[in-house]
């Protein structure tokens, strides 16, 4: 039997079998997670299910984070971590005196995670550890 006799025999073998059919089950279940999936909370949803407000501030909000990460990158490296702790420490006690905790304790928590990963980061990178060791 030649390819395109082959060929020609599956199309007629498949032509002759009846569609099949779904469970009687299958709808109302895909019914009742799309109802869920509606029903769940913003932070539960997909990336699209977000309002766009919460997209937009959130996008905002790495765009910041990078620009800070790669503004003060070069001086983490460089820098004195002890120094950097005590800049750390003065800047939160002028926050404090403000009276904007409220918004600066996410912002420094915020910062403060990015420079001790860009601090692990940068050990990892650097000659100090042995190379069986990095990540």
């Amino acid at each position: 039997m030649t390819p395109v006799q082959l060929e020609a025999w599956a199309r007629r073998a498949l032509a002759c079998l009846e569609p099949p059919e779904a469970p009687p089950t299958l709808l109302p279940s895909i019914l009742e997670r799309v109802q869920t999936i509606q029903s769940s909370s913003w932070h539960r949803r997909s990336w699209r299910g977000w309002s766009t407000g919460l997209r937009v501030s959130l996008g905002l909000l790495c765009v910041a984070t990078a620009a800070l990460v790669t503004a003060v990158w070069p001086t983490l490296i460089a820098a004195d971590v002890p120094a950097l702790a005590e800049a750390a420490v003065l800047c939160l006690r002028l926050i404090a005196q403000s009276g904007a905790m409220y918004v600066a304790v996410p912002i420094g928590l915020m910062v403060l995670t990015s420079a001790l990963l860009l601090i692990a980061l940068a050990r990892v990178i650097g000659e100090g550890v042995p190379s069986h060791e990095r990540l």
